[in-house]
């Protein structure tokens, strides 16, 4: 009877544990999101560095929202450096359908060749 009380004390830690870094990782991404909000309506975009700087700022953002939802850190990189080339290669006016779709794939490939020299 002692062991099964000393089991749920500690599932009931851990449940703990995860609750309170969920929302540690909850109220760190609303505060980049608002970072962002407040980067992109402020600062002008011709001062040395606020690009630069927006895009590293984006890309903790979404890593950042994407630890939430995923435990795998080379997901959430590999996701992370895709969303982030793109929205560069859009900055630069050559984002379009197709380098998304090359992006994509070579997401997909690389997730998938991890997978298999594992």
């Amino acid at each position: 009877m002692k062991r099964k009380i000393l089991r749920y004390k500690k599932t009931l830690t851990k449940e703990k544990k995860n609750y309170t870094n969920l929302f540690l990782s909850l109220l760190i991404t609303s505060a980049l999101i608002l970072c962002i909000f407040l980067v992109v309506y402020f600062v002008d975009p011709n001062t040395y560095g606020a690009i630069p700087f927006f895009f590293f700022l984006f890309s903790i953002t979404i890593f950042s929202c994407l630890s939430i939802f995923m435990r795998t850190m080379r997901r959430k990189l590999l996701i992370t450096t895709g969303i982030s080339l793109f929205l560069f290669l859009r900055y630069i006016r050559m984002g379009n359908i197709i380098n998304l779709m090359l992006i994509i794939g070579f997401g997909i490939v690389y997730e998938w060749y991890s997978q298999k020299s594992n």
